[in-house]
C-alpha cells in the first residue's frame, strides 16, 4: 500500500521542524515540504522529501497548488511554526482533512484575542491593556503600574517581549513595535502592542495532545529565563517538581483553558505562572513546545510526542499513559557580551560527563553574535538525563560551565 503524504507548510527553523520531516517515513508518511525559501532551514537538503517552493503567505495559491494531489492520499497538512498553523489549518480543511478551527487558532495566536477570552471566560491572567498608538501608553501605564511587560501581541519565541521600568522605556519599546509592520516571515503583523502587569512567580508550561477534543496532559515542564529585561527561555526541566496539589490545580486550568478556546488536535504548549491567588494563565500556544522540550519527554517517558501530535492530525492518536522515569533538562548556551564567535572548547570534556545526552553549538564560527534578547540568540544547548531532580539541575549547569565561547568585538 502506497505511504500516506504529510503537507508540512513551512516549518520552525530548529529543533522539533526538520526532525519531523526526516522521522516522518518511519512513522509510516511520505513528508512533502512546502516553502517560500527553502535556506532558511539547515539541514534541509538532506533530507529526502517531496520538496516545493511557492508562496506560502498566499493560502488562495497553496488551495490552487493542493490540486496536484490526491486527496485520498493525504493523511493530514500541518505546520511546526507559530506562524503558518492557521494557513495550514485552512488548506487541511480545504481538502476535507481533521484539524482545528481557524478562529481558536487565531484566539491563540493573537495574544490580545487570548487575553480577551480568558478574560470574558474568567480566568486568572495578568491585567493588560492593548495600545494602536503612543497615545494610548499613558491611559496603560495607569492601569497596569510599574514594572510592566511590554510584547507585540502575534510574534513568537520570545521576540520583542520587555520588561519596561519606566515611562521613557515604555514609549521606545511600544514606538519601535508599531512601526515594525512585517514579520520574519514576511506577514503583516498586528498593528497592536500589549502592556500587561508583571507576574513575579515560578513559571511552567503544560504539554497536552488532543484527539477528538479529548485533551492529555502529558507533563508540566519547569521554566527558567534569563534575567532582566528579557525573557529569553534558558533552562527546561521535564517533569517539574511540583506538589499533587499543585500539578493538579495547573492540569485543571489548562485543561478548561482549552475547552474554551475549542481546542480540537494537536499539541498545545500552554505558559502559566504558580501564583499566591492560583494557576496564572500567560500564554496559549496552540503548537509542540520549542526549545527541544519533546526530547526532554521522550527521554522521561520513552513517547515521540513529536509523532504523537503529527498522528494526532493523521486521526491515528492513541491516548497513552505518559509514565516519568528520571529527569531531564535543556540548558541553553548564551554570552553575555556581543561581539563575533571565534571559536569553543570544553565539548569534548562534556560529551564525556555520565548524564549527558546531547551537547550542541548551533552558532558557527565567524558569526556575530549578543547578549541575548529573544530564542535565536541562543548559541547551542546541553540536555541532560538524571534519576533525580537535583542531580540533573546540578549536572546541566556543571557542563554549561565547561562550554568555553571565545569572542572577540566586531
Amino acid at each position: 500500500m502506497c505511504e500516506k503524504k504529510i503537507i508540512f507548510i513551512e516549518s520552525n527553523t530548529s529543533g522539533t521542524g526538520m526532525l519531523a520531516l526526516e522521522k516522518a517515513k518511519s512513522w509510516g508518511f511520505k513528508p512533502v515540504f512546502v516553502t517560500n525559501d527553502p535556506n532558511r532551514y539547515k539541514g534541509l537538503d538532506s533530507i529526502p522529501c517531496e520538496l516545493y517552493i511557492t508562496d506560502t503567505n498566499d493560502l488562495d495559491g497553496l488551495k490552487q497548488m493542493s490540486s496536484i494531489f490526491d486527496p485520498l492520499q493525504i493523511a493530514a497538512v500541518v505546520t511546526t511554526s507559530e506562524f503558518y498553523l492557521i494557513t495550514a489549518a485552512e488548506l487541511a480543511l480545504h481538502l476535507g482533512l481533521p484539524s482545528n478551527n481557524p478562529l481558536s487558532l487565531q484566539i491563540c495566536r493573537n495574544k490580545y484575542f487570548t487575553r480577551e477570552k480568558l478574560k470574558e471566560e474568567g480566568f486568572l491572567q495578568p491585567d493588560f491593556v492593548v495600545v494602536r498608538n503612543l497615545e494610548d501608553i499613558k491611559t496603560a501605564i495607569n492601569k497596569i503600574g510599574f514594572p510592566c511587560v511590554v510584547k507585540p501581541v502575534d510574534d513568537s519565541g520570545s521576540n520583542d517581549v520587555l520588561l519596561c521600568f519606566t515611562e521613557d522605556e515604555i514609549f521606545k519599546h511600544v514606538g519601535l513595535l508599531l512601526s515594525d509592520k512585517i514579520n520574519v516571515r514576511g506577514q503583516l503583523k498586528a498593528s497592536a502592542v500589549l502592556i500587561e502587569e508583571y507576574v513575579n512567580a515560578p513559571e511552567y508550561s503544560v504539554e497536552t495532545l488532543t484527539i477528538n477534543g479529548v485533551t492529555t496532559v502529558v507533563g508540566i515542564t519547569e521554566k527558567h529565563t534569563t534575567s532582566f529585561p528579557y525573557f529569553v527561555e534558558c533552562l527546561h526541566v521535564f517533569p517539574s517538581q511540583l506538589s499533587v496539589e499543585e500539578e493538579k490545580e495547573i492540569a485543571h486550568t489548562v485543561l478548561k483553558a482549552l475547552e474554551k478556546i475549542d481546542i480540537l488536535t494537536g499539541a498545545v504548549h500552554t505558559e502559566v505562572k504558580l501564583t499566591p491567588r492560583g494557576c496564572c494563565i500567560i500564554e496559549i500556544n496552540s503548537r509542540l513546545a520549542g526549545g527541544m522540550i519533546p526530547e526532554l519527554i521522550r527521554l522521561v517517558t520513552g513517547v515521540e510526542v513529536l509523532e504523537k501530535h503529527i498522528r494526532c492530525f493523521a486521526g491515528q492518536y492513541e491516548v497513552e499513559d505518559y509514565r516519568k522515569n528520571g529527569y531531564a533538562a535543556i540548558h541553553f548556551i548564551t554570552h553575555s557580551t556581543s561581539g563575533v564567535l571565534r571559536g569553543v572548547s570544553g565539548i569534548e570534556q562534556v560529551k564525556k560527563m555520565p548524564l549527558v545526552k546531547d551537547v550542541h553549538i548551533t552558532s558557527k564560527t565567524g558569526e556575530c553574535i549578543r547578549k541575548p534578547k529573544n530564542a535565536s540568540d541562543r548559541l547551542g544547548y546541553v540536555i541532560v538525563k538524571g534519576n533525580s531532580y537535583a542531580e540533573t539541575i546540578l549536572c546541566a549547569k556543571e557542563a554549561v560551565s565547561k562550554v568555553e565561547l571565545i569572542v572577540t568585538k566586531e
